[in-house]
C-alpha cells in the first residue's frame, strides 16, 4: 500500500502501486461520449421494455391490472430507495477511495433485508386481499433484485466502464419483457408475472453483474483469486449509513413526490396516470445516460478546485436537459393523441391535456437532475433533507386539495409543483457548491 493509509481499504491497492514487486494493471476508463451513447443505448432498451410491460397488462387486461402493477412498484419503491441511502452516487464519487466495495455490497445487502421486511408489514396491516397483498410483497422481492444490481453499477459507473452497465441493462430488460408477455398470455395473472420479474432479475444479478464486478476488482487489485464476498464490519457500516442518510432522506423525498399523488387515485385512475407518467422515461433515458457518464468528471472537477470547468460542464448539462424537457412537452403537445392510441388504447386520447402537464412537469426536473448530481459530488449532503421534506409536503398539501376537486389533472398539477421547487433548491444548492470552491482556493 502507498503511504496513503485508510483502515477501511483493507487489501486493496491503488492502481500503478508497485511496492509489491510487480507492476499493476491500469483499469483504462472509456471516453465521456463512449460512456454517454452506451448508457443510452442500454437505458433505451431497458426503458422500452418496461414500457412494453405496462402496455402489456394495459391491452390484454386493461387499466385495473396496470394500477395494481403501478400501486406495488408505489408502495415497494420509497422504502427501498430510503434504506439505500443513494449509496450508488456516493460510491460513484468515492474518487479518494474512502472504502471498499464490499462494504457498500455489505450495506445494500442489510438495507435490502430491512427494506422486505418493512413492505410485508405495511402489504398485511393495510391491504386485506390476499391477492393484492403477495403481488406488493413479491414486487418488493423484486425490487430488492434491482437494488443488488444497482450498487455494482456504481463499481462500474466509478472506473467509467458503463458499457458493462448497459449490457446489464439490455439483458435485464428484454428477459423481463419477454417473460412478462409469455406468463401474462398463458395466465392472465399479474402474480405470477411478478414472480418471474423476481427470477429474471436475480438471474441477471447473479450470472452478469456479479462475474463482470468481479473482474473488475481482480484487475484493479492485481489478484487472480480475488474473493468478492460483502463486508459487514460495523464501522465503515455505520460511517456509510451516517453519510448516506442525508441523500436517502433526499431520495425518498423525491421517490414521494412522485408517489404520493398516486395513493389517492383509484385502480382505475391510477393505470391511466401511472401508465402516461411513464412515458416520461423517454426523457429520462438521456438523462440518465449523461448524469452518470458525467458525474465522476463532476466530482473530479470539485476535487481540484477547477471552478471553471465545473461551471462549464455544469452549464452545458443543464441547458442540455432543458432542450430535451423542451422538445418532449412540443411532442407531446403536437402528437399526444396519436402517441397514446399506439402506446396504450383508445381510452387514453380523451385525457391528453393530462399527458402534456405531466410532461411538463418532467422536463423541469430534467434540468434539475444534472445539478442535484453536482451537489451530492460536492457532499453537501445535509441540507438536502429539509429542502425536500418541504416540497413534499407541499406536493402532500396539492394533493389533499386538488385532486378531491380536479381528480387526477390535480395528481398532475402536485407533479409541477414537486418539479418547480426541486428546480429552484437545485440552483440555490449549486451556487452554494460554487463559492464553496472558491473559498477554497
Amino acid at each position: 500500500m502507498t503511504n496513503r493509509s485508510n483502515e477501511h481499504l483493507g487489501n486493496h491497492r491503488i492502481p500503478g502501486d508497485v511496492s509489491h514487486g510487480e507492476k499493476m494493471p491500469v483499469i483504462r476508463p472509456l471516453s465521456l461520449r463512449k460512456n454517454f451513447s452506451w448508457t443510452l443505448l442500454g437505458n433505451v432498451v431497458y426503458y422500452l421494455c418496461q414500457w412494453g410491460i405496462l402496455s402489456c397488462l394495459n391491452k390484454m387486461e386493461g387499466t385495473n391490472a396496470s394500477g395494481i402493477f403501478i400501486l406495488g412498484l408505489s408502495i415497494s419503491s420509497p422504502i427501498y430507495i430510503f434504506l439505500e441511502f443513494h449509496l450508488k452516487s456516493l460510491l460513484a464519487t468515492d474518487v479518494k477511495e474512502r472504502f471498499r466495495f464490499e462494504c457498500y455490497f455489505g450495506s445494500r445487502l442489510f438495507s435490502i433485508f430491512v427494506s422486505q421486511v418493512l413492505v410485508v408489514v405495511i402489504a398485511i396491516s393495510c391491504y386485506s386481499d390476499m391477492e393484492k397483498r403477495l403481488i406488493i410483497v413479491f414486487l418488493g422481492v423484486a425490487f430488492g433484485a434491482q437494488a443488488l444490481g444497482d450498487i455494482f453499477y456504481g463499481l462500474f459507473q466509478k472506473y467509467e466502464r458503463l458499457d458493462i452497465t448497459s449490457h446489464s441493462n439490455m439483458i435485464k430488460g428484454i428477459s423481463n419483457v419477454t417473460i412478462t408477455i409469455i406468463i401474462f398470455w398463458l395466465t392472465r395473472s399479474v402474480l405470477i408475472v411478478v414472480f418471474g420479474l423476481i427470477i429474471s432479475r436475480f438471474g441477471v444479478w447473479l450470472f452478469y453483474d456479479y462475474r463482470k464486478a468481479k473482474q473488475l476488482l481482480m484487475e484493479y487489485c492485481g489478484e487472480l483469486n480475488y474473493k468478492l464476498l460483502p463486508d459487514f464490519s460495523w464501522k465503515p457500516q455505520l460511517t456509510l449509513a451516517w453519510m448516506g442518510l442525508p441523500l436517502g432522506i433526499t431520495a425518498w423525498c423525491v421517490s414521494m413526490n412522485a408517489n404520493i399523488p398516486r395513493y389517492f387515485l383509484a385502480e382505475r385512475e391510477l393505470g391511466i396516470f401511472g401508465s402516461m407518467a411513464y412515458v416520461t422515461t423517454v426523457g429520462w433515458m438521456i438523462i440518465t445516460a449523461l448524469s452518470q457518464s458525467a458525474s465522476p468528471r463532476l466530482a473530479k472537477s470539485i476535487a481540484s478546485g477547477s471552478v471553471r470547468n465545473y461551471l462549464k460542464l455544469m452549464t452545458k448539462l443543464t441547458l442540455f436537459g432543458g432542450f430535451i424537457g423542451f422538445c418532449c412537452v412540443m411532442g407531446t403537445w403536437l402528437a399526444g393523441p396519436i402517441l397514446l392510441r399506439i402506446l396504450y388504447t383508445e381510452e387514453f386520447v380523451q385525457y391528453n391535456f393530462l399527458f402534456v402537464i405531466i410532461i411538463f412537469s418532467a422536463a423541469i426536473s430534467y434540468a434539475a437532475t444534472f445539478m442535484r448530481h453536482g451537489v451530492i459530488a460536492a457532499r453537501i449532503l445535509f441540507i438536502q433533507p429539509f429542502l425536500y421534506s418541504f416540497i413534499t409536503l407541499a406536493v402532500l398539501v396539492t394533493c389533499y386539495y386538488c385532486i378531491p376537486k380536479y381528480g387526477f389533472y390535480g395528481a398532475a398539477y402536485a407533479m409541477v409543483v414537486a418539479s418547480t421547487f426541486q428546480f429552484l433548491f437545485a440552483v440555490l444548492l449549486n451556487i452554494c457548491v460554487v463559492r464553496i470552491m472558491i473559498k477554497r482556493q
